[in-house]
C-alpha cells in the first residue's frame, strides 16, 4: 500500500519538486515566481480559453484568460501539492471559463419560446424549429427534466437535490445541453 499517489509509477502524472517550491515561494510573496508561475500557466490557460469559448467568441478571451488565471492565484493556496499543478490549474481556468460563458451568453429560450417551438408551425426558420425539437428529443429523460425546471426558473441547487446529484453535475448537464441547442442557432 502506498502512502502518496506519486509512490507509483505514474510519477510523470505527479507534481515536481520544482513546482511545490515555486508555489511556495511565491506564496512567500516572491513576486519572480509569480512571473515564472504565470509564464508557465499562460499557454494551458489560453488553450482552455480557446477551447470553452471557441472561435465565433474570439472578442472576449482576452477578458476570459485575465479571470481564468486570476482565479487560479487567488486559489493558489487551495492546491494540494498531491497533485499535478497543471491539472489543477487546468480544473480551475476550465470551471471560471465555463462560468464566464454561461453568465455572458445564456441561452435565450424561455419555457414558453421552447413550447411554442414545439408546436406551432415555425414561418421564420422551419430548419432551426426541427432542429431544436430533434436535438431535445435526443435529450435523456432526465436532462429534458433539468431543462424544463432551469427554463421554469428552479435554482441549481434545488434541481440537484430533487435528482440527489450534484450542483455542478446539473450546470454540466444544462452546458451539454446548451452547447447542442447553439448548434442549431449557430449552424
Amino acid at each position: 500500500m502506498t502512502d502518496s499517489p506519486c509512490d507509483n509509477d505514474a510519477s510523470a502524472a505527479c507534481p515536481t519538486e520544482r513546482d511545490r517550491q515555486l508555489v511556495a515561494r511565491y506564496l512567500d510573496g516572491d513576486a519572480a515566481a509569480g512571473n515564472e508561475l504565470a509564464e508557465m500557466l499562460a499557454p494551458l490557460i489560453r488553450k482552455i480559453v480557446c477551447r470553452v469559448l471557441g472561435p465565433g467568441r474570439f472578442a472576449d478571451w482576452d477578458d476570459a484568460f485575465q479571470s481564468a488565471n486570476l482565479r487560479i492565484f487567488e486559489r493558489l493556496r487551495t492546491w494540494k501539492a498531491q497533485c499535478p499543478l497543471l491539472g489543477w490549474a487546468a480544473v480551475v481556468a476550465s470551471r471560471r471559463t465555463l462560468d464566464i460563458r454561461h453568465k455572458r451568453w445564456p441561452l435565450p429560450v424561455s419555457s414558453d419560446v421552447l413550447a411554442s417551438t414545439a408546436e406551432a408551425p415555425q414561418t421564420s426558420d422551419p430548419d432551426l424549429g426541427e432542429c431544436i425539437r430533434k436535438v431535445i428529443g435526443g435529450f435523456p429523460d432526465h436532462w429534458r427534466t433539468v431543462l424544463q425546471w432551469d427554463l421554469d426558473g428552479t435554482n441549481h441547487e434545488e434541481i440537484a437535490q430533487r435528482l440527489g446529484k450534484s450542483r455542478r453535475t446539473i450546470q454540466y448537464w444544462l452546458e451539454k445541453m446548451r452547447n447542442a441547442l447553439l448548434h442549431c442557432i449557430e449552424g
